[in-house]
């Protein structure tokens, strides 16, 4: 899965491979904010996927979940805290 961003000239920001296990989008339905990635299937993929109606009932039903999202957003698309 490659995940990238361009700015409003449609210049490219950042771009990035994700690995197994890794995910992306939960900050956006955590804080009800708007998507600023594109995430595209570079491989022969499953894809795991929720609607913002359905995400705060897993949430909710796994406590440990949204820590872990809010600590994976303080990452850069690299790793990196920002």
């Amino acid at each position: 899965m490659e995940i990238s961003q361009t700015n409003d000239q449609r210049h490219l920001l950042f771009q990035d491979e994700l690995q197994p296990g890794d995910h992306f989008g939960g900050t956006c339905l955590l804080d009800g904010g708007t998507r600023r990635a594109t995430a595209r299937a570079v491989t022969s993929m499953r894809l795991l996927a929720f609607s913002a109606k359905d995400f705060p009932v897993i949430v909710d039903h796994f406590s440990n979940l949204r820590q872990l999202l809010k600590e994976s957003s303080l990452r850069s698309p690299k790793g990196e805290k920002k």
